[in-house]
């Protein structure tokens, strides 16, 4: 008798541990390195390494010998596709053709990360197309707007689906301006990390926006001091949060 206890008890908490949810295997995060403008570099658990839109222009330099595993590039312009300094051996992502007038369709699993890019425009100062990219990585969703230049349409917010955290330019000028990206945020995010990229510093002064100016009266304005956060799904709160990262140690 005690033993069919036994046997009862352990297929029990056999059941329990097989239950989504309940799993005690520990959840590894990502890291997230923001090195200026529109430039991340993503790493995830298991090392793969992705870089966003790499930049050499004003003052935004990549670190020497900086080395990626995949290259995405939102489009073709010199803040945003520039690969000279970086180690060879890498898959470069290219969301548009050369000029811009034509974008290339991206859908592929490389490594441990899913990607693929929804098409949007460039803008306001500038014309041509512009990728919007889709990274999935261990469960967690990143979009990358690039030089996004409008309002999302009902058929790309489908597209992109739901979203984690979002890298968002709010410099205006060459991209949105500040009410746009307020929307985009409010089309795209419902507990998200949103981070702000491609803004006015002192590499790049002729943007209208900081990012203090995009995150002023917001509520959940994390300030990370830190060129370099941790995230795993247990870091995505129910409500929106907005991280301010630096691009310099």
């Amino acid at each position: 008798m005690m033993k069919r206890l036994a046997q009862i008890f352990a297929a029990l908490i056999l059941l329990i541990f097989s239950i989504p949810g309940n799993s005690t295997e520990q959840v590894e995060p990502i890291s997230l390195r923001y090195l200026g403008h529109s430039a991340f570099l993503i790493t995830t658990s298991s090392g793969t390494r992705i870089l966003t839109d790499p930049v050499e222009f004003k003052g935004y330099t990549m670190p020497p010998g900086i080395e990626a595993d995949i290259v995405t590039i939102s489009h073709e312009h010199i803040d945003h596709n520039n690969t000279s300094s970086l180690a060879p051996d890498f898959t470069s992502l290219s969301g548009c053709h050369p000029g811009n007038q034509k974008i290339s369709c991206i859908d592929t699993t490389l490594n441990d990360v899913q990607i693929f890019n929804v098409a949007s425009y460039h803008g306001p100062g500038h014309h041509g197309f512009n990728s919007i990219f889709i990274l999935e990585i261990e469960g967690i969703r990143i979009a990358h707007l690039g030089d996004i230049g409008t309002v999302l349409s009902e058929e790309q917010i489908l597209e992109i689906g739901s979203i984690d955290i979002l890298l968002i330019p709010v410099g205006g000028k060459f991209t949105i301006p500040l009410d746009v990206a307020d929307s985009i945020v409010s089309q795209l995010c419902d507990g998200s990390i949103i981070i702000p990229m491609h803004y006015r510093t002192e590499e790049f002064v002729s943007l209208p926006h900081s990012a203090e100016d995009f995150l002023q009266g917001k509520d959940n304005v994390v300030r990370t001091h830190q060129t370099t956060i941790m995230i795993s799904p247990l870091s995505i709160d129910e409500k929106n949060m907005y991280y301010k990262m630096e691009y310099k140690d």
